[in-house]
């Protein structure tokens, strides 16, 4: 009968949404839930139709029952497909999200106590890197967020507050301090992206502002002296 017909329609459209809803995102069948409901209607109403036309010309009740199920087929296939192409499935395309670049962790400086410390060698050093505070501060507001250039640059600075923390005058100390000098600039060098002569001057700007007071300056001025000349090997050049 007509009823039973619409009601096999029904019950497989129903099937079909059901396996997709457990198939599917949440997300997805939201935005499809409009579509399907639009074509059942489509369907029904055509299920409809095809049984008005068929009791006035008196179509016999055998090809009704075969229209009925080839409409059932093609309803239940064509929202398979939609099911499967919400889900990916099939070898379609699927609704991903996209994939997120991690960013870098942001250069986080010490508290600015509004001076230059020269009140100790050593100076202030709030966050314990190696570097005094004021000289970070000066190094971040020439650099930026840099971090490649950043990193590099904390590592000379370590370099040179360790010299200001450990004063040497032996030759030979001397000159391993001044090999991992040229080692930590080849490695700012290499890996900035600034241009060679930016370099330079990143490096100028770092030691004036590390060694700034006259006993700091010493210390740097005695171990160079101390060091003498000596030749720097060419395979620092590529080491970082």
């Amino acid at each position: 009968s007509g009823t039973g017909g619409r009601f096999l329609i029904l019950l497989s459209i129903k099937y079909v949404i059901n396996s997709s809803q457990t198939k599917c995102q949440a997300t997805i069948g939201e935005r499809r839930r409009s579509s399907l409901t639009a074509t059942i209607s489509q369907i029904t109403l055509f299920s409809e139709r095809r049984n008005m036309t068929s009791q006035r010309v008196g179509c016999p009740l055998t090809k009704l029952r075969l229209s009925r199920a080839i409409l059932t087929t093609l309803s239940v296939a064509f929202l398979a497909g939609v099911a499967l192409t919400s889900c990916g499935g099939g070898g379609g395309s699927q609704d991903s999200t996209a994939t997120v670049t991690p960013q870098p962790p942001a250069i986080v400086l010490p508290p600015s106590n509004g001076s230059p410390d020269v009140g100790t060698l050593l100076g202030l050093d709030i966050n314990q890197n190696g570097v005094r505070d004021e000289v970070e501060i000066a190094m971040y507001r020439a650099i930026g967020e840099d971090m490649p250039t950043w990193a590099a640059t904390m590592k000379l600075a370590q370099l040179y507050q360790s010299w200001i923390a450990n004063p040497t005058t032996d030759r030979s100390t001397a000159r391993a301090r001044l090999l991992a000098e040229a080692q930590a600039v080849a490695c700012l060098s290499s890996t900035s992206s600034r241009t060679v002569a930016d370099t330079h001057l990143i490096v100028r700007e770092l030691a004036l502002r590390t060694f700034t007071t006259r006993e700091r300056q010493k210390i740097q001025s005695d171990m160079n002296q101390a060091a003498g000349a000596f030749q720097i090997p060419t395979s620092l050049a590529s080491s970082c």
